[in-house]
């Protein structure tokens, strides 16, 4: 789980009561544009090392290689892969290559121009199950 919160700095303030909406939570905790911006766009990238984590965990699934394997290949501890691949987190890209290594996955990284209202990050997974 990544928790986002405010940079120092930022007026954040808990909630004053309680069933307070989503919505006016960030109005009151980012209550300028700028902060809102950047709150976007963390919970932007938190989602897209989210989506990247399920294709892996996906791929992971459909070559039934149990976690505890996957941990003793990349020569770690199954605690770590399983609290990576299932609660999330924000592994390295060396942490990645070497999960996408040891499933016998290869991965394609476009960088292109952004177009409005697109996000950072976007998963494709083309697997088929043997």
């Amino acid at each position: 789980l990544v928790r986002i919160q405010p940079q120092a700095g930022w007026p954040w303030r808990p909630p004053r009561r309680r069933g307070i909406s989503f919505g006016d939570y960030v109005r009151d905790a980012f209550p300028t544009e700028r902060d809102k911006a950047e709150f976007r766009a963390q919970v932007e990238r938190v989602h897209a090392i989210a989506d990247l984590l399920d294709a892996i965990e996906q791929a992971r699934a459909a070559a039934k290689m149990p976690k505890a394997d996957l941990a003793r290949r990349m020569e770690t501890q199954a605690s770590v892969v399983s609290r990576l691949l299932t609660s999330g987190g924000n592994p390295t890209v060396d942490t990645l290559l070497q999960i996408l290594q040891q499933l016998g996955l290869h991965a394609t990284l476009t960088i292109e121009p952004r177009r409005r209202r697109t996000r950072v990050l976007s998963v494709r997974s083309q697997l088929t199950v043997p």
